[in-house]
């Protein structure tokens, strides 16, 4: 099953690449229908939505990976589609919440 998941990710991530973003979310929602938990998967489908401007969709999946990986790359990338929806605030709190994980990271 894992190799499946994995060629169905691929599958997605190449059309990505070619710039068939709709295509892709449908491979990359086979994925999450195999592995809910697919942290890639939830990545690729939130930057396919942004790229349709579908960004109100694009935040449900990248809070999905802020649940599962809080890091702070899934902080910033949450805060850039805040920002394209005009939650300035929002922007502003995951851009803080990013660096505050960035400097444990570095200074411990």
């Amino acid at each position: 099953m894992e190799t499946e998941i994995e060629q169905l990710f691929q599958f997605g991530f190449t059309k990505i690449e070619k710039g068939m973003s709709e295509e892709s979310i449908v491979d990359f929602m086979k994925v999450l229908s195999l592995n809910p938990n697919h942290i890639a998967a939830l990545y690729q489908i939130s930057y396919a939505l942004c790229r349709l401007n579908r960004h109100k969709e694009a935040l449900i999946y990248s809070s999905k990976v802020i649940e599962l990986h809080p890091d702070w790359y899934s902080y910033m990338e949450r805060a850039a589609i805040k920002k394209a929806l005009g939650d300035i605030e929002g922007e502003e709190a995951d851009r803080n919440k990013a660096w505050e994980i960035g400097k444990i990271a570095c200074w411990g």
